[in-house]
């Protein structure tokens, strides 16, 4: 794991980000690509490269928003659909789900967004429980309405369970 990279940017500008670690993996990918040195390194060339995940998180004016997990530039494509959506005519309210509604609303009103990548080089199932226990601890800290995030309800609090089965309709 390196060091969390940032990325903050006012809304509405672009950026493009390249993690250093993965450039410089990216060359030495391609150097063991090209320079076999073992009957093994030929037999890793002819395998296809296993895609590693990522952990990340978007904070709007300095307020944690978003966790997510992704490869490749997940991170990056909420913003890019927001800048798509303001490119059209559109209803705010018509926007979903919920997080793509309010990264809109925040760009609207001109908001710092930051997007920080929290762990890199993870198997996507070492990455589903770091973001699963990134939202159950802002859960469990009673944090569940700063986050924008849809939370699956195996990360409701005894309460919130409680009250779900209450309110449910009886069958």
């Amino acid at each position: 794991m390196t060091q969390p990279e940032h990325h903050r940017r006012r809304a509405g500008e672009r950026t493009r980000a390249i993690s250093h670690t993965a450039s410089i993996s990216s060359s030495r990918m391609m150097q063991m690509r090209t320079k076999p040195h073992s009957p093994l390194k030929a037999l890793e060339e002819q395998l296809p490269l296993p895609k590693r995940s990522y952990v990340y998180a978007i904070h709007i004016d300095g307020v944690l928003r978003y966790i997510g997990k992704g490869t490749n530039g997940r991170m990056f494509a909420h913003m890019n659909e927001v800048r798509q959506r303001l490119t059209r005519k559109f209803k705010l309210k018509n926007v979903s789900p919920f997080f793509q509604r309010k990264l809109t609303e925040a760009v609207m009103k001109g908001a710092v967004i930051e997007e920080i990548v929290l762990a890199e080089n993870l198997t996507s199932k070492q990455a589903y429980k770091l973001e699963y226990g990134h939202l159950e601890r802002m859960v469990y800290a009673g944090n569940r309405e700063q986050l924008w995030n849809v939370i699956p309800p195996s990360i409701y609090t005894p309460q919130e369970t409680k009250l779900t089965y209450r309110n449910s309709p009886k069958t």
